[in-house]
Protein backbone atom coordinates (compact mmCIF):
# COMPACT_ATOMS: atom_id res chain seq x y z
CA UNK A 1 0.00 0.00 0.00
CA UNK A 2 1.41 3.44 -0.83
CA UNK A 3 1.23 6.51 1.28
CA UNK A 4 -1.38 8.20 -0.08
CA UNK A 5 -3.60 5.06 0.26
CA UNK A 6 -2.32 4.59 4.12
CA UNK A 7 -3.48 8.48 4.02
CA UNK A 8 -6.71 7.64 2.83
CA UNK A 9 -7.40 4.26 5.04
CA UNK A 10 -6.32 6.13 8.21
CA UNK A 11 -8.70 8.84 7.21
CA UNK A 12 -11.78 6.65 6.71
CA UNK A 13 -11.00 4.94 9.60
CA UNK A 14 -11.07 7.93 12.08
CA UNK A 15 -14.46 8.85 10.38
CA UNK A 16 -16.11 5.33 10.78
CA UNK A 17 -15.25 6.20 14.48
CA UNK A 18 -16.06 9.63 15.07
CA UNK A 19 -19.83 8.63 13.34
CA UNK A 20 -19.78 5.79 15.58
CA UNK A 21 -19.02 7.59 18.39
CA UNK A 22 -21.89 10.37 17.55
CA UNK A 23 -24.55 7.85 16.84
CA UNK A 24 -23.67 5.98 20.50
CA UNK A 25 -23.03 8.78 22.22
CA UNK A 26 -26.96 8.82 23.83
CA UNK A 27 -27.19 5.20 23.60
CA UNK A 28 -25.49 2.64 25.79
CA UNK A 29 -25.35 -1.46 26.53
CA UNK A 30 -26.66 -0.69 29.98
CA UNK A 31 -30.24 0.32 30.76
CA UNK A 32 -29.80 3.59 33.02
CA UNK A 33 -32.29 5.92 34.17
CA UNK A 34 -34.42 8.02 31.46
CA UNK A 35 -33.33 5.14 28.79
CA UNK A 36 -35.65 3.21 26.84
CA UNK A 37 -34.62 0.34 25.18
CA UNK A 38 -34.26 0.17 21.68
CA UNK A 39 -33.46 -3.37 19.98
CA UNK A 40 -31.26 -2.88 16.47
CA UNK A 41 -30.05 -5.25 13.87
CA UNK A 42 -26.56 -4.50 12.50
CA UNK A 43 -28.01 -3.68 9.52
CA UNK A 44 -30.63 -0.84 10.73
CA UNK A 45 -27.59 0.65 11.81
CA UNK A 46 -26.10 1.30 9.07
CA UNK A 47 -29.35 2.38 6.89
CA UNK A 48 -29.56 5.09 9.83
CA UNK A 49 -26.00 6.17 9.14
CA UNK A 50 -25.79 5.61 5.65
CA UNK A 51 -26.64 9.06 4.98
CA UNK A 52 -23.14 9.98 6.69
CA UNK A 53 -21.23 7.46 5.10
CA UNK A 54 -21.38 3.74 4.32
CA UNK A 55 -20.12 1.81 6.87
CA UNK A 56 -19.05 -1.94 6.68
CA UNK A 57 -21.53 -4.06 9.14
CA UNK A 58 -18.32 -5.72 10.17
CA UNK A 59 -17.09 -2.36 11.62
CA UNK A 60 -20.62 -1.48 13.16
CA UNK A 61 -20.60 -5.25 15.00
CA UNK A 62 -16.69 -4.66 16.19
CA UNK A 63 -17.46 -1.49 17.60
CA UNK A 64 -20.69 -2.77 19.69
CA UNK A 65 -18.96 -5.73 20.80
CA UNK A 66 -15.70 -3.66 22.15
CA UNK A 67 -18.34 -1.42 23.76
CA UNK A 68 -20.14 -4.55 25.71
CA UNK A 69 -23.42 -4.43 23.22
CA UNK A 70 -24.95 -7.67 23.54
CA UNK A 71 -27.00 -9.66 21.26
CA UNK A 72 -30.29 -10.16 22.02
CA UNK A 73 -33.48 -12.76 21.07
CA UNK A 74 -36.40 -10.48 19.46
CA UNK A 75 -40.03 -12.26 19.73
CA UNK A 76 -39.79 -13.32 15.99
CA UNK A 77 -36.35 -15.22 16.80
CA UNK A 78 -33.92 -12.87 15.09
CA UNK A 79 -31.19 -10.99 16.66
CA UNK A 80 -30.62 -7.73 17.54
CA UNK A 81 -28.18 -5.66 19.42
CA UNK A 82 -30.08 -4.70 22.98
CA UNK A 83 -29.13 -0.92 23.11
CA UNK A 84 -30.56 1.54 25.73
CA UNK A 85 -31.03 5.33 24.16
CA UNK A 86 -31.40 7.99 26.48
CA UNK A 87 -34.85 10.03 25.90
CA UNK A 88 -34.14 13.63 24.93
CA UNK A 89 -36.79 16.21 25.65
CA UNK A 90 -37.35 19.09 23.67
CA UNK A 91 -38.06 22.04 25.09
Amino acid sequence: MNPTENKQEEQSNKLVQLLLDKYFELRSPYQESGMVREDKTTLQIQDELLAMQRIDVYDIATYMLNHKYVPTTEADGTLAWEIYRLLVMDD
